[in-house]
């Protein structure tokens, strides 16, 4: 059994969009309160134990309003990065732990496939899946989901874009040893030459759009930081960055 994640675009309605972006900065406000709390704790030497999530909805009520699940993935998520800052220190590598900002041209959260009376709560039917607190939301199923669902990890980017990756538990045939070989040489010119004489241009997507790139960039550096202008123009970067990266995702499909 392999793990295997399939990315697709969603197609949120308006109310879902607003749930979507409740969750997102539930979330990041939990990440941030815990890490505050963990760092204040380290500081005066205070061993007790930090409160958790449920603790949490306690104080703050919005938290109730979003996926419990998706918290909990919040607090797993902080534990890791904590644990790994240590490790990082302990090995003399240059680490920090940072606090997650609402400015960053990326958020997400990813909650868990969890078995109730009522089956799933995340299932795919026809080209919707259903997703706790979101019900079903339609997405663009350009190939089909396979093996069984652990959890679902749901993205906006700087565009507004939605998109979902479903991690999958998938069974994977091996396939069968031939007695052949081929050799292959990765180039410049031509992206490889294999043994059998067999050319694979290279596209040079980076290329072909320097001199956008180059312009965009040069505009952007004179913007003021944290000014609407600067973010329009973070957008139009972004958006070329995401054709180039779509390019070379096709090519080597």
């Amino acid at each position: 059994m392999k793990y295997k994640a399939f990315k697709f675009r969603l197609v949120p309605s308006k109310e879902q969009q607003t749930q979507i972006s409740k969750t997102l900065g539930c979330c990041r406000f939990l990440y941030n309160q815990m890490l505050e709390e963990k760092q204040t704790k380290y500081k005066s030497n205070d061993k007790t134990k930090c409160k958790t999530e449920k603790q949490y909805k306690i104080d703050f009520s919005f938290l109730r309003e979003v996926d419990s699940i998706s918290l909990q993935q919040t607090r797993i998520d902080l534990k890791t990065a904590y644990d790994n800052h240590f490790r990082k220190l302990k090995q003399k590598q240059k680490t920090s732990l940072r606090f997650k900002s609402k400015h960053n041209p990326k958020h997400s959260y990813r909650t868990v496939s969890i078995k109730t009376t009522k089956g799933y709560n995340i299932r795919i039917e026809d080209n919707t899946i259903k997703l706790p607190k979101l019900g079903f939301i339609k997405f663009k199923k350009s190939r089909e989901i396979q093996g069984e669902i652990k959890s679902v990890t749901v993205s906006k980017n700087i565009l507004g874009r939605y998109y979902i990756s479903v991690f999958c538990e998938v069974e994977i045939e091996t396939l069968p040893t031939l007695g052949t070989q081929i050799g292959i040489d990765l180039g410049l010119k031509e992206f490889c030459i294999t043994s059998d004489n067999e050319f694979v241009s290279n596209p040079r997507y980076l290329r072909k759009s320097e001199t956008k790139l180059k312009k965009v960039q040069r505009i952007l550096s004179h913007r003021v930081k944290g000014g609407k202008n600067r973010f329009k123009q973070q957008k139009k970067l972004f958006k070329i960055h995401e054709k180039i990266r779509n390019q070379r995702l096709d090519f080597f499909a």
